[in-house]
């Protein structure tokens, strides 16, 4: 029984080693830019389960990196073999993955040799192995771009009402609903925050108006366009993800919005997961939003 954690690294590629290696045990991936925003469980080299992150940039949020891959860690046993997020020079990054490593109970660790990862103060001394050069960035973004189309082909539209689910990762319909004096407008408090969501931008006197009147000491803003093409996922009240894809439309007058997601219908999710990354409907990833900013 060996947890054997292998820290990738974009200049090699571990495709090889994992075959000659694998001997049907599961495999976890705890980067969630393999397979776009989501870390992974394959068993017997299929999807066997996965957890959305909302970003393909695990410091963008090391708490659903964290807790996805504890989760996935749980479901796979205790023989393993998981490929985590290169660390590099990222401070984040690092005591991300030296607290994965701790919390998930390695007993190995494997680095590329000529990487030097194997000086990041890891649980169990690190072991360097020799390894095939890795693919070029452009094919890698090729592959991702191809895996965000299996995603939307597979996916279909969803209408769903904020005041219906709980919202993690974001300030939209998080806290207590806030009347709005326009009726294009909605807005919610939470502690010492008010966010407010409408088509047009709040003037300072309407901001100074809004902080004195909700006594907050920060009022946000976003437009219902800011949300277009971000990446979310639908989940029960378990946090078990239904499905992943991305926010099509937020209507302000019902206060609902339409999600092209990877569910089944009718999937009545609890919880709404929003990410960071955003992506067309051509598979591109066009930018990342600052983390709880909408």
């Amino acid at each position: 029984m060996a947890r054997v954690l292998c820290v990738l690294d974009s200049r090699w590629s571990w495709k090889a080693w994992l075959e000659r290696n694998r001997k049907n045990r599961p495999v976890l991936t705890f980067d969630p830019g393999v397979l776009p925003a989501r870390a992974t469980l394959s068993q017997s080299e299929r999807l066997a389960g996965w957890r959305f992150v909302g970003t393909t940039s695990a410091p963008r949020n090391p708490i659903g990196v964290m807790g996805a891959g504890l989760a996935l860690a749980h479901q796979a046993g205790e023989d393993w073999i998981g490929f985590l997020f290169d660390p590099g020079q990222n401070l984040v990054l690092n005591q991300l993955a030296l607290e994965m490593a701790q919390a998930l109970r390695v007993t190995h660790v494997l680095v590329p040799r000529g990487s030097q990862l194997e000086t990041h103060g890891w649980p169990v001394g690190a072991e360097t192995v020799e390894l095939e050069e890795g693919y070029p960035a452009m094919v890698r973004d090729a592959q991702r771009r191809a895996q965000w189309l299996e995603v939307f082909q597979a996916a279909e539209d969803h209408t769903v009402e904020l005041a219906a689910v709980h919202v993690l990762s974001g300030r939209l319909g998080a806290g207590i609903p806030v009347p709005m004096p326009d009726p294009g407008a909605l807005a919610w408090k939470y502690g010492p925050n008010l966010h407010v969501v409408s088509a047009r931008s709040l003037t300072p006197s309407e901001t100074d108006r809004l902080t004195a009147q909700h006594k907050v000491k920060q009022v946000s803003h976003a437009t219902p366009d800011d949300y277009i093409d971000l990446v979310c996922s639908l989940a029960d009240q378990e946090g078990q993800d239904l499905g992943i894809g991305t926010v099509q439309h937020l209507d302000l007058e019902t206060a609902t919005l339409v999600i092209k997601n990877t569910a089944a219908a009718p999937a009545h999710p609890q919880i709404l997961k929003l990410g960071t990354t955003k992506v067309d409907a051509k598979g591109r990833e066009t930018g990342e939003i600052k983390p709880w900013s909408l």
